[in-house]
């Protein structure tokens, strides 16, 4: 997105090569989008400008159609790319139903009042930068306009986790910096020490506090001596890490192997298929390891049953290891 922004911005005198500067920026934009789909409404906003540019140029009117046709065709051949290979090997529909449909049936377990206090944190974060980027709204439209248009994905994807607020941190300190160019080289100095170390701080308290909820190397580790290696039958994680199956050298008992696939209500119905169907698929092959992760408030009731009945009916317990804040059962198949 960095060099797309630069492809954008880099305007010589008379402006001839808008056409090709565009064809650049959206194949860039294009390989974003095959990481994050999200990037589109980033690529929307260069667009416009890209047009408006190009209008600047050139009135003609058929020239601005001709370069807006290269300039969306550049943007969609990567996942286009994809889409063929994946369709050529036999997977069209999983490709088509993950990259464009499954999100539609995701849900964000997260209340308003939980969505504002995560969004509050990021602002509280990113104040620093905010503050500097207010500075240079004036001076700063392309900017201003990409932080915008980055905000707004994030606010129609609905999750303030920092992680889904990554996207607006480019824009940001791109708003950012121009708003220190403004300001005297003392000041500027000041500044940036300032945003330095509220940034070393931040980051120290809150890896402090990610580890305290998500947990030590050596509590994960512990985990894995008690599953052991190459579990019989498959480990079968039920809201716990997916980490352990790479860590075990497990083989796979499903293809949803996230912590959220089958164990939360986020995902019930944006799989493709019934999540406890798929459960007691599983169940049934008697994987000979199941690890399980404390309840959650979002845990499906339907998939948990039926991990309950199986453990009751053919499983004993091994042991409790804490990995953060909470703990992960590990149960092993009678035999």
């Amino acid at each position: 997105m960095a060099g797309a922004a630069l492809l954008v911005l880099g305007r010589d005198a008379d402006d001839r090569r808008v056409g090709s500067r565009g064809v650049g920026a959206m194949l860039l934009i294009g390989l974003a989008m095959q990481i994050k789909y999200t990037a589109m409404f980033e690529g929307i906003f260069f667009g416009l400008v890209l047009l408006k540019q190009s209008h600047e140029t050139d009135r003609s009117i058929a020239r601005l159609i001709r370069n807006a046709a290269f300039w969306v065709a550049a943007a969609l051949l990567p996942t286009a790319i994809a889409w063929a290979v994946y369709a050529l090997a036999g997977h069209n529909d999983a490709f088509v139903f993950a990259n464009f449909l499954s999100i539609f049936g995701q849900q964000n377990d997260d209340g308003f009042g939980s969505s504002l206090l995560k969004l509050a944190g990021a602002l509280a974060l990113s104040c620093p930068l905010v503050v500097l980027a207010w500075c240079s709204r004036r001076s700063a439209p392309f900017a201003m306009g990409w932080l915008v248009a980055a905000g707004l994905a994030v606010v129609i994807m609905r999750n303030f986790e920092l992680l889904y607020l990554l996207p607006v941190a480019l824009p940001l300190a791109v708003a950012a910096g121009t708003g220190l160019a403004r300001v005297s080289t003392l000041a500027r100095r000041r500044s940036l020490i300032a945003v330095l170390l509220f940034g070393v701080a931040a980051a120290a308290v809150l890896g402090g506090i990610r580890v305290a909820r998500r947990g030590t190397a050596q509590q994960v580790a512990a985990l894995v001596d008690m599953v052991g290696q190459h579990p019989p039958g498959c480990l079968f994680t039920f809201g716990s890490e997916p980490i352990l199956y790479y860590l075990t050298q497990s083989c796979l008992p499903t293809p949803y192997i996230f912590r959220s696939h089958l164990s939360r209500m986020t995902e019930a119905h944006g799989l493709g298929i019934d999540p406890a169907t798929e459960t007691a698929r599983l169940l049934a092959a008697n994987p000979g390891v199941i690890v399980v992760r404390a309840d959650k408030a979002d845990t499906n009731p339907a998939t948990r049953a039926r991990v309950a009945a199986a453990i009751a009916d053919r499983y004993r317990l091994v042991g409790v290891v804490k990995v953060g804040a909470l703990p992960h059962t590990v149960y092993r198949l009678n035999r």
